[in-house]
């Protein structure tokens, strides 16, 4: 397979090799690639996450479990984000 990138993509690609972020342009493409098929998971997710909440399934949450809630999904987050920056 072939792929011809636009001149922009190509100098990005090309900037994100000479950063020294990535070893080479195929790693760039594999690495864009994976943060698609990702994006393409989150989005089914948030579509089951929709369907429950129009049929009714849903949790409600006090004050302070809404908090923990909120903390709980920033951690994994920042580890997200941690695991993504080290690729």
């Amino acid at each position: 397979m072939s792929i011809e990138l636009s001149p922009d993509l190509e100098e990005f690609v090309q900037k994100r090799v000479t950063s020294g972020d990535y070893g080479s342009e195929v790693e760039v493409i594999r690495k864009a690639f994976g943060l698609l098929e990702e994006r393409e998971q989150l989005l089914r997710e948030i579509d089951v996450g929709i369907r429950q909440l129009d049929a009714g399934e849903s949790t409600e949450y006090d004050a302070q479990s809404l908090d923990r809630f909120i903390a709980d999904i920033r951690e994994e987050a920042d580890r997200l984000r941690s695991t993504h920056h080290a690729l």
